[in-house]
This record gives structure tokens, sequence and C-alpha cells, in this order.
């Protein structure tokens, strides 16, 4: 496991005092790793998004109307 020193300005060790004193983390290093999986978790749906916008863009232009598409998605 890697040891990392970080400094961190006041208000921001102010912040993670308060929610350790929340009682969410057991401690700064318990924090500090939830930051990092919940970071990691938004880049890869940002990812993801961006991929199906681009997906999205190269599949072209539907012939299908509004209402058509709505009445496909409502399975009516």
């Amino acid at each position: 496991m890697a040891v990392l020193k970080v400094r961190l300005p006041d208000a921001a060790e102010d912040w993670v005092r308060e929610q350790l004193g929340r009682g969410r983390f057991g401690d700064v290093d318990s924090y500090i790793a939830d930051l990092i999986a919940r970071d990691r978790d938004t880049e890869r749906s940002r990812d993801a998004l961006v991929a199906a916008l681009i997906e999205g863009e190269e599949s072209g232009t539907s012939d299908q109307s509004l209402g058509d598409i709505l009445h496909e998605i409502r399975g009516s």
C-alpha cells in the first residue's frame, strides 16, 4: 500500500475533520479512499455518457416521427 503526504489548506482540513466528526468515516484514509472511488465512478460514468453521445451522433438521422418513437418506447 502506498503512503502519500498531502498538504491541504486549513479550510479543506477543517472540512475533512468535520466529515470524520459526523461518523461516516473512521479516519482520514477512509475518507480519501472514498473520494477517490467516487471520482473513479464519476469518470467512468462520464466516459460512458460521452461514448453513448458519440454513438448517437454517428448513427445518423431517424426516419421515424417523434410519435412513432414514443409509441415504440411505450409499447402501445
